[in-house]
């Protein structure tokens, strides 16, 4: 993800957080990556995980797809 990207996102107030920063990148360079997985590689508590990833779909960051 280019740095400019992520200054845009910052600016909107999405991405402030830290470790929603890291999740975002994270997603972005790893689409359609399941939860287990990102929860395994991250190494972030699920309640942490699972807070992070609502606030990027309420900020229309991520969509959540289901299989």
């Amino acid at each position: 993800m280019k740095e400019k990207e992520v200054k845009e996102m910052d600016e909107q107030g999405s991405t402030v957080h830290p470790t929603r920063k890291i999740l975002y990148q994270f997603i972005v360079e790893n689409p359609g990556t399941s939860f287990q997985l990102i929860l395994k590689i991250l190494k972030v508590p699920e309640g942490t995980l699972r807070y992070h990833l609502q606030q990027l779909q309420r900020s229309n960051r991520i969509v959540k797809e289901k299989k």
